[in-house]
């Protein structure tokens, strides 16, 4: 990023003292710069156009404030994740190659009696750098591959067995990863549930997936949507709404 007249391209950059990658993305519609954490990266949303040198500017200005709010370490050599019918297990692997990172599986007779057990796990210079942003990000990405995984063995069946509860199926279901949804519902029928609803206790599971079974018949948010998606969980669907905007997902 050099000359302070140039205007900012998007792309992944580095800034002194932030000791993290910055994720810099151009908006046409931004007025203002904003940053904000996003797993162990930092996301920057500039105008079209910005110099360099403001960016520069603001991002040493809101240094100190960036690292204050910096998330905690989320994976650890050693973390056993809970994903219901499965776990996820972190663990250095002498034998891999220092710099890589594989998943193995775990059938039978697995550490906490679940069905089965991933393990992600890392060589001895990942496992050494474990608090690297890239090395986050990466464990990220492999325990949602995990998910992804159990969920096609065990959250689709179970979501199959709800739909029959309530006489309604789908023209077909998917797992797709997605931050901002769980589970969506096209105008064709098709039902996506998120990996990331294997982290969740069995009722919140399917209050999502009930959720996007009433779509089927309701497509909108609105008041009859809410009574059906109440019926199909036998009226606890407030509750169960307020208890899924609590909970805290062990990925990011």
């Amino acid at each position: 990023m050099s000359g302070d007249l140039t205007p900012v391209a998007s792309g992944t950059y580095l800034f002194d003292g932030l000791d993290a990658e910055a994720v810099v993305r151009i908006r046409g519609n931004s007025k203002k710069i904003t940053a904000r954490w996003k797993g162990m990266e930092v996301y920057v949303n500039v105008p079209p156009g910005l110099p360099v040198r403001m960016l520069r500017e603001f991002m040493a200005d809101h240094k100190e404030q960036l690292k204050a709010k910096r998330p905690a370490l989320m994976f650890n050599i050693g973390d056993t994740i809970d994903a219901g019918e499965v776990d996820i297990t972190i663990e250095e692997a002498r034998y891999l190659p220092p710099q890589r990172i594989e998943i193995r599986k775990l059938s039978g007779n697995t550490r906490r009696g679940k069905r089965e057990n991933y393990m992600v796990e890392l060589g001895t210079q990942l496992a050494s750098a474990i608090g690297a942003a890239t090395v986050q990000q990466s464990i990220n990405e492999h325990v949602l591959v995990c998910a992804r995984r159990a969920a096609k063995m065990y959250l689709l069946p179970h979501a199959r067995r709800c739909a029959s509860i309530v006489g309604r199926f789908p023209l077909g279901w998917e797992v797709k990863d997605s931050v901002a949804r769980l589970g969506c519902c096209s105008s064709s029928g098709i039902i996506t549930l998120s990996p990331r609803l294997m982290f969740l206790p069995q009722e919140l599971r399917e209050f999502v997936i009930y959720h996007e079974l009433a779509h089927l018949s309701e497509m909108n948010h609105g008041e009859a949507f809410h009574r059906l998606c109440d019926r199909y969980l036998e009226g606890k669907e407030h509750e169960l709404r307020a208890r899924l905007a609590e909970f805290r997902f062990p990925v990011f």
